[in-house]
């Protein structure tokens, strides 16, 4: 994934890079660090396969939950 898509997927998502950090160490036991999320952003590293999964995953749940809300407020 490009750090273009993945900029893209935050602001789509509402979050910052520390919302990120914080959500891929908590849910996937990672120990990024804000250095390693700063690399990835400006393109002196690759996106992580493991952080480009989860970002489409969390797309993905967001869009569900967007339904879920559309059908029980009709």
């Amino acid at each position: 994934m490009s750090p273009q898509r993945a900029k893209r997927i935050l602001r789509t998502l509402g979050w910052r890079y520390s919302d990120l950090m914080r959500e891929m160490n908590r849910l996937a036991r990672t120990s990024y660090k804000s250095g390693d999320v700063w690399k990835w952003f400006a393109g002196v590293r690759k996106v992580p396969l493991t952080v480009a999964i989860f970002l489409r995953l969390s797309v993905r749940i967001a869009i569900l939950k967007r339904r879920l809300e559309r059908q029980s407020g009709s």
